[in-house]
């Protein structure tokens, strides 16, 4: 992933919800270490088949477009998802 940094892109999808994680689960927020959380969640990423079809495809169509419109939003989806298991 050479044109943007996955555990940046995590963090910044994962503090953008963590208010409202924190809010409702006040103990659960208050044990776990967020920069472990990214860690994790983009080591889980980088080896999902999808997530890995996704980077190739946008590989093979030169990046660009295909970067925004297919994988960066499926980080975000994914760095959610990810955030809600911890229930």
């Amino acid at each position: 992933m050479n044109t943007f940094d996955l555990h940046s892109k995590i963090a910044d999808t994962l503090s953008a919800q963590w208010s409202e994680f924190e809010a409702k689960h006040p103990a659960l927020a208050g044990v776990i270490d967020q920069s472990l959380l990214v860690h994790t969640a983009a080591t889980s990423l980088k080896n999902d088949p999808d997530f890995q079809k996704a980077v190739a495809d946008a590989k093979t169509a030169g990046v660009g477009q295909a970067l925004v419109t297919t994988v960066l939003p499926l980080i975000e989806q994914y760095a959610i998802a990810f955030l809600e298991k911890l229930l």
